[in-house]
């Protein structure tokens, strides 16, 4: 292979998200597939402060005993999760807004920003920040995030919708 001539004068270092609570909103939800269960990996952007426009990853693992990650995420987002297997379209949560508590981990002598925790931005002390632009016109109310009547649900033969669309009472164990 030949050399390459790069300039990296213009360049800037990747910045992490710095430690403690942020307001951020969902920019993108897809799912992945991790070595024993499918995952749903948040893109998430801080609003506000020293870390605003920076954006981290949120995973929730799809395995059953993992759940409850995936419920706590989308209480903190609003939506009201009943005790029942769903229907969801994560799609429908882009824009929204939730708290996150950050940490920095070491691993393998790397360091980075992790989410420790999700929480409401209705609780004491965290100011809501309403979402603005294109994304905050996307918002539905939440029975277009999901749906409890599974059987009966049978997608269209004909969609050709691209809006992704879990059905979490077939997850596996």
């Amino acid at each position: 292979m030949a050399k390459l001539r790069i300039d990296f004068s213009q360049v800037e270092d990747s910045k992490s998200v710095a430690p403690g609570r942020h307001i951020a909103r969902v920019k993108e939800v897809t799912q992945g597939e991790g070595q024993s269960y499918p995952y749903l990996r948040w893109n998430l952007q801080i609003v506000e402060g020293r870390s605003k426009g920076l954006h981290i990853n949120y995973y929730t693992s799809l395995s059953t005993r993992a759940l409850f990650r995936l419920r706590e995420l989308l209480v903190a987002l609003g939506v009201n999760v009943p005790k029942s297997a769903v229907s969801i379209d994560p799609s429908k949560l882009v824009g929204r807004t939730l708290g996150i508590e950050v940490e920095i981990e070491n691993k393998a002598g790397e360091e980075y920003s992790e989410v420790k925790k999700v929480f409401s931005t209705k609780m004491e002390g965290v100011p809501a920040v309403s979402p603005a632009g294109p994304a905050a016109r996307r918002q539905q109310p939440d029975e277009h995030i999901m749906d409890d009547d599974l059987d009966n649900h049978v997608p269209p033969a004909n969609d050709d919708d691209d809006d992704m669309v879990l059905d979490l009472g077939e997850v596996e164990v």
